[in-house]
Parts: structure tokens; C-alpha cells; sequence
């Protein structure tokens, strides 16, 4: 289930404070931060903005 667009838009990146995207990677769906690089994964439909437990994006350094 996609989340709201306007939660979306209010939504951010707990580590920069940058905008975060909705986007499906090899682990599963995630919220990724093109600023630092980060997905956060999105298990049942729960977001987990802990950044100790990001993954790095597409294998740039953590």
C-alpha cells in the first residue's frame, strides 16, 4: 500500500532532514533520501526511520 502523498510531502529523512521518495528495492519497499543515500525500510506498511537500520542506496558507503 502506497503511503498518503500529503504524509509524503511532510515526511523527512531523520539523518539530513531531506525529502524521502517512495521507491521498491531489492530488499523490499523502502523511503529513500537521495541526499545521504539512505533507504529506510517500509515493513507492513510501517516506515522505520531508525538510522542505525538504513541501508545504504544501491551500494554507496553508509
Amino acid at each position: 500500500m502506497p503511503i498518503h502523498p500529503e504524509l509524503l510531502a511532510i515526511v523527512r529523512c531523520p539523518k539530513c532532514l531531506g525529502a524521502v521518495s517512495e521507491r521498491d528495492t531489492a530488499d523490499g519497499p523502502g523511503l529513500v533520501c537521495e541526499k545521504c543515500r539512505l533507504v529506510y525500510p517500509v515493513v507492513n506498511e510501517i516506515p522505520n526511520f531508525l538510522v542505525e537500520e538504513a541501508r545504504p542506496l544501491d551500494g554507496a558507503p553508509k
